[in-house]
């Protein structure tokens, strides 16, 4: 994460998103023609797609096979290629401290109803009371890796470290 903010302070990596939009000023989609060295890269990875599918679905299935029963819930018992494998806990954020503390970085993506947080709501009509059970679960939204090139081992030592929050901490 550190060498991605590097890579795009320097302006040699884009933001997912520009100020404009962040402030709502723009409206609709800004399309831009896709840099020659972009759509190569985009082509070399689609010549990998199944295998990178096949590794997600492994992760997934992984996943979800050992965290069902360990008070983490999720939306779906699909076991299909997901590209983030998301999981539902009251106390997300104590997980996601008792794993940075451990050199892992989990996902706290969609941690607010809209995105990216800091949107000016009232430019795009968006009351914050309107969807409270959206709000309430935007808070407990953890993801769980499962980059193409992840190994099983390094999922599974993931669900270990689960593991050892769920057995080990109370309430």
């Amino acid at each position: 994460k550190i060498l991605l903010v590097f890579l795009q302070n320097l302006h040699l990596l884009s933001f997912p998103y520009t100020q404009d939009e962040k402030k709502s000023k723009i409206a609709g989609l800004n399309l831009q023609r896709m840099p020659d060295a972009l759509a190569k890269l985009a082509l070399f990875q689609l010549k990998k797609i199944n295998r990178y599918n096949k590794r997600r679905e492994e992760i997934v299935k992984l996943y979800s096979e050992q965290l069902g029963s360990l008070g983490y819930s999720f939306p779906s018992k699909n076991t299909s290629q997901l590209m983030r494998f998301v999981i539902f806990h009251p106390k997300r954020d104590d997980i996601y401290n008792f794993f940075r503390k451990r050199g892992v970085y989990l996902g706290k993506w969609y941690s607010v109803v809209i995105e990216p947080k800091g949107t000016d709501l009232k430019k795009i009509y968006y009351d914050p009371r309107s969807c409270p059970n959206a709000a309430a679960l935007a808070k407990t939204v953890l993801q769980l890796p499962t980059y193409p090139t992840m190994k099983l081992k390094d999922a599974q030592r993931i669900i270990d470290q689960l593991i050892d929050y769920a057995t080990h901490t109370t309430g």
